[in-house]
């Protein structure tokens, strides 16, 4: 069975509204026939200058058979968690060409969660 390690990086995101983002994520993939690896934060939730902004999610895990509905169920999973907040949800399951937009993401995305 995989652990689930807590990234360090401070972030502008509450430690409910973390562990919000993981009830919400582990709800919906128990019903998949996938696997989760890592849940990261990417735009200005990742600046502690800034204030505001939504919620810019990295999700990394294995191949999902139906990407646009289990998106629309992590995100209604998730607010259900952290309660009605703009969110914005990026799944990368290796199938999927995310172009440069991925790469930027990669360079300033912050660890939250990742099973080992």
């Amino acid at each position: 069975m995989n652990s689930i390690r807590e990234g360090k990086q401070a972030t502008r995101l509450s430690d409910s509204e973390k562990h919000g983002i993981l009830s919400g994520v582990e709800d919906v993939f128990r019903f998949i026939m996938s696997d989760w690896m890592s849940i990261s934060v990417f735009g200005s939730r990742t600046d502690l200058k800034k204030k505001g902004g939504d919620i810019d999610l990295y999700l990394k895990c294995t191949p999902i058979e139906d990407l646009n509905r289990t998106k629309r169920q992590l995100l209604l999973a998730i607010k259900k968690s952290i309660g009605d907040q703009k969110i914005d949800l990026v799944i990368d399951d290796g199938n999927q060409d995310l172009g440069a937009f991925a790469n930027i993401i990669k360079k300033e995305k912050l660890l939250l969660w990742e099973k080992t």
